[in-house]
């Protein structure tokens, strides 16, 4: 851990990542996740892991949010970074089509952790009847309309503009 922690550029972070794993060995998450609680990994480092196989969350909460618009699509936690982080609500087209294209998130779970929950329904608005984000968020919304309850679409339509947290979230508990 130390040599990581001593690299200067993202370069030198590469090098010994190689060194240790090769080009795709699994890396010590659980020692990483423990170092950087310890004393926080630098910058570099952080976005240097972003892109290996099974990048933790714990982690990812981590990546700086200036560069989690590049980081985005580099791994599943990475790209829950961004959308939960709101990025994806304020910068769509920066941030979503690098996420599917990449495919490190499905659809449903892109909905399922964008934020805040008016993003995916603004989102979606444009894209064609087909289109499997947009098919995502109209599952979710069906799901919850047919066991909604009375005064169930005003409540949510009440909270829909200022509800900070998920789709899924506010339709779970609109009042």
């Amino acid at each position: 851990m130390g040599a990581r922690r001593a690299c200067a550029v993202p370069s030198e972070c590469e090098a010994v990542l190689l060194a240790v794993a090769g080009e795709d060995g699994p890396l010590p998450w659980p020692g990483l996740v423990d170092a950087h609680r310890d004393a926080p990994l630098p910058k570099h480092v952080l976005c240097s892991l972003a892109a290996r196989e099974g990048f933790p969350e714990p982690l990812a909460r981590s990546l700086p949010r200036d560069d989690l618009y590049w980081l985005a699509a580099q791994s599943p936690a990475a790209a829950r970074a961004a959308v939960a982080a709101g990025l994806a609500y304020h910068y769509p087209w920066n941030v979503i089509p690098p996420i599917r294209e990449a495919g490190v998130l499905a659809d449903e779970e892109l909905v399922a952790t964008f934020r805040p929950a008016m993003g995916p329904v603004q989102h979606v608005v444009g894209l064609a009847e087909d289109d499997g984000l947009r098919v995502a968020c109209a599952l979710t919304v069906e799901r919850a309309a047919r066991e909604a309850p009375a005064g169930f679409w005003p409540a949510v339509l009440r909270r829909l503009l200022s509800f900070k947290g998920t789709l899924p979230e506010l339709l779970a508990h609109p009042d």
